[in-house]
């Protein structure tokens, strides 16, 4: 498993920031902010596993890894918890700020890249929440970003991963192919999602120095939907 994440570093092409041109384009179309894609009953519905957790306490300091345009750090907000929302898509964090405006909800949103996060600070969450972000990350990032995860997480804190896992259970639209060997899905000829299995994408974060305290993968029953893992780590 490390060595095929090593070679897709090196044979891969990237480009995170075509998050941000997708962002900038659906607001410019008029789009409303407020769940753009249709998902956030359903990842607030995945949240109970990590709440679920008994490190998971009132009024914990939460970071949100790929918060988007801010619906789910601004919802943990308004349960009572100290959030800070952090995404590489500066036109998302815009908007998310709009909407922290309009609601009164005080989260602090961040413009960062989620492999590095070098505006924050060593021991300083209870909680770092993955927002469907993790299957992004191509290669080497992979454990850039897990290991940024753990630097900033306090010792005993907890890491919750929601993450694409399996095979493509999505029809792939022009333009789109999985190379089943790497487990990435292309966009042309931008590696574009990851979809490994779940035993290696535990073994990862194992790797990254966490003990998984449980998990469990939600199964799509739809040709629209990708199969999900679900995880709750500890950092020692």
């Amino acid at each position: 498993m490390v060595q095929s994440l090593a070679r897709m570093k090196m044979t891969m092409k990237t480009d995170y920031y075509l998050h941000d041109r997708h962002y900038q384009k659906l607001k410019e179309s008029g789009k409303n902010g407020n769940d753009l894609f249709g998902c956030l009953d359903e990842h607030k519905k995945e949240l109970e596993f990590a709440f679920s957790s008994p490190l998971f306490k009132p009024g914990s300091r939460i970071l949100e890894l790929g918060c988007g345009t801010g619906d789910i750090s601004l919802w943990l907000a308004s349960q009572g918890h100290d959030v800070i929302g952090v995404d590489i898509s500066t036109a998302a964090i815009h908007w998310a700020k709009e909407k922290a405006g309009e609601t009164g909800m005080r989260v602090k949103f961040v413009v960062s890249d989620v492999c590095h996060m070098k505006e924050l600070d060593d021991d300083s969450f209870d909680v770092v929440i993955d927002s469907h972000c993790f299957h992004c990350i191509i290669g080497e990032d992979r454990s850039r970003f897990l290991k940024g995860a753990r630097r900033v997480l306090v010792r005993g804190g907890l890491l919750y991963i929601a993450t694409m896992c399996g095979d493509p259970n999505v029809a792939l639209t022009p333009g789109r192919h999985f190379d089943p060997s790497t487990r990435v899905c292309f966009l042309d000829d931008v590696a574009f999602r990851f979809y490994g299995k779940s035993d290696d994408i535990l073994q990862e974060i194992r790797d990254a120095d966490f003990r998984i305290l449980e998990w469990r993968v939600e199964e799509s029953f739809s040709e629209d939907e990708q199969d999900t893992l679900l995880v709750n780590a500890v950092k020692p």
